[in-house]
């Protein structure tokens, strides 16, 4: 994880993590650009004299002073909240459709927001989520002509109270001056590094089978960038051994714990499941335990990682695959939190031209 910034470097994460610059810091959008954004008060970044454009915040960047910064630890749930708060808001600034976006929070860790007074919410999606009457505000009383306060109602457009600007603009990061009858809870323990980065890796993961599941464009990218995450940064976590979402040939899968679960899905509506499994002979040390219109008892040559004993995921399945799948396999429904299982009932309700999440497979 990155532990400080200093000029020219992206600093991660300014719609919540801004706090730690100074008054009059300078970013950019890149290293070298001209176009400089200025803090002018306490989360108050603005271009030209006007409030920041929130799709700002879906992309890196970068410090522009000759000051190095460092940045604090945190716990799990805080890192998690914020990839949340993150995701669910470029979402809605680039018009991405949201609910699959909560769906690979959930699948990440985060399925619920963190709200404290004086914290950070981003989305309309949580927004609405906020007790009625809480009060949120942007900009800074010591800027008044760029601040605005708008009080929760329970919808994602919650009421002007004060200001100029009227709605608050998609994405828009908002500070929570207050909720009724809500205090400030406990702190939650600090993570070490080697805890952040898992998560972070587990993010990247999740994240990855999402975009390909959904078509996301390169903001997805862009937006795990701003939070510090990139391939590299991944790629050097000690936990980065193949995990879900990773397309392994025979050699690799039988590199993989026991128990990992694998598929393939074929061109011509084919699709297989596999175990891996120590005692078979074959070169990926795999058992096929389901398929239809495959290559019948062997194992393909590439193999996507479903699941393995230590990382859990739930992996996406087209319904024509799922409805031939034998009874006691766990799935979700798109953008369905609960899972339920497959049998004679539940079957008739597969959609075959629908996508589901498989979240067990049958012991």
């Amino acid at each position: 994880m990155i532990t400080s910034v200093s000029r020219g470097q992206p600093f991660p994460d300014v719609a919540h993590r801004g706090d730690l610059l100074p008054i009059g810091a300078q970013i950019s959008g890149s290293p070298h650009s001209r176009e400089n954004y200025l803090q002018e008060a306490p989360r108050t970044w603005t271009s030209r004299g006007s409030l920041l454009d929130p799709y700002v915040y879906s992309s890196p960047l970068y410090l522009k002073d000759d000051i190095e910064v460092a940045l604090p630890l945190e716990s799990v749930e805080m890192f998690r909240w914020r990839l949340r708060d993150t995701a669910l808001a470029a979402a809605e600034r680039s018009g991405v459709s949201q609910p699959p976006v909560h769906e690979m929070a959930v699948e990440f860790g985060a399925p619920h927001p963190l709200f404290t007074v004086g914290g950070i919410v981003s989305s309309g999606w949580d927004i609405k989520g906020l007790p009625v009457g809480s009060v949120v505000y942007s900009g800074h009383p010591d800027k008044p002509d760029l601040m605005d306060v708008w009080e929760a109602n329970g919808t994602r457009h919650p009421t002007h109270l004060m200001g100029k600007h009227g709605d608050r603009s998609n994405g828009q990061p908002v500070t929570i001056y207050s909720m009724p009858g809500m205090h400030m809870g406990e702190p939650m323990p600090v993570a070490d590094d080697a805890m952040l980065s898992r998560a972070a890796l587990r993010a990247w993961r999740v994240g990855k089978a999402y975009k390909h599941r959904n078509s996301w464009c390169g903001v997805f990218e862009n937006c795990l960038f701003a939070l510090g995450i990139t391939h590299e940064s991944v790629a050097n976590s000690e936990s980065s051994a193949y995990g879900p979402g990773d397309e392994v040939d025979r050699l690799h899968s039988a590199q993989l714990p026991e128990g990992t679960i694998l598929f393939w899905q074929y061109r011509n509506n084919g699709y297989s499941v596999y175990v891996r499994d120590e005692a078979s002979r074959n070169g990926a040390k795999t058992k096929r335990v389901w398929g239809m219109q495959d290559n019948t008892a062997h194992s393909h040559d590439r193999m996507v990682v479903a699941q393995t004993p230590e990382e859990p995921m739930a992996w996406n399945c087209p319904g024509w695959a799922l409805a031939q799948m034998p009874d006691g396999v766990a799935y979700r429904a798109r953008h369905s939190v609960d899972s339920v299982t497959l049998d004679r009932l539940t079957r008739q309700h597969i959609e075959s031209w629908n996508y589901y999440a498989i979240t067990g497979w049958p012991s």
